[in-house]
């Protein structure tokens, strides 16, 4: 779910310290999903849906065949929102952490722009809240959008993912964003999840 935010005079997308957050004046439609096309390599191409999918999931067997892809909205928290502001304007600000730690959850949830933590967040049986690989965009036409991803390799005899939140520390921090998946993936012992969430500014 991309956040609106009105400021008077234009559209704000900004960079500071390494986070860009896309705030827009007026909503647009986009086109745009994101494929894995192979171990850390990922692109974005038209899906056709008009919508913007900011947490994309490919689950796979012990085997290594797909199982399903899950492409999801997000919640950008209030505590994400004032983590950006601080981070772009706040001259007495001194945090150093970015928003790169993805974590995922096996208790339904339903994500609101008050959470501050990922209920039921796993934190064994490989699914242990990571540091996701950043993957940098190339802005064209005042627009950008980049990328963080993790790997995870299910060890336990079984369980279900129902959501991913996305952080700024490897433990307590701030919860940027938080999403629920549109349909769960059922995890067998060696199966693995490709969690990548993307951030995107526009015009």
């Amino acid at each position: 779910m991309n956040r609106n935010l009105k400021i008077s005079g234009g559209i704000l997308g900004v960079l500071a310290l390494g986070v860009v957050i896309g705030i827009l004046l007026t909503p647009v439609t986009v086109n745009v999903y994101s494929a894995f096309l192979g171990e850390g390599m990922y692109n974005t191409a038209s899906f056709g849906e008009g919508r913007l999918y900011n947490v994309i999931v490919w689950h796979y067997d012990k085997n290594g065949n797909l199982l399903q892809i899950i492409k999801t909205h997000n919640v950008i928290t209030n505590a994400g929102m004032n983590f950006t502001q601080h981070l772009i304007s706040n001259p007495s600000d001194t945090e150093t952490n970015r928003a790169r730690y993805i974590a995922v959850t096996n208790s339904s949830i339903t994500p609101s722009y008050t959470d501050t933590s990922l209920t039921g967040e796993m934190t064994t049986s490989g699914m242990a809240r990571a540091s996701g690989t950043f993957y940098a965009g190339t802005a064209s036409s005042g627009d950008i959008t980049w990328k963080v991803y993790y790997n995870f390799t299910y060890t336990g005899s079984g369980t279900t993912v129902y959501g991913s939140g996305l952080f700024n520390k490897a433990s307590g921090g701030t919860l940027y964003a938080i999403a629920t998946f549109s349909s769960n993936a059922i995890l067998s012992s060696g199966d693995k999840l490709n969690v990548q969430w993307e951030i995107t500014a526009q015009n």
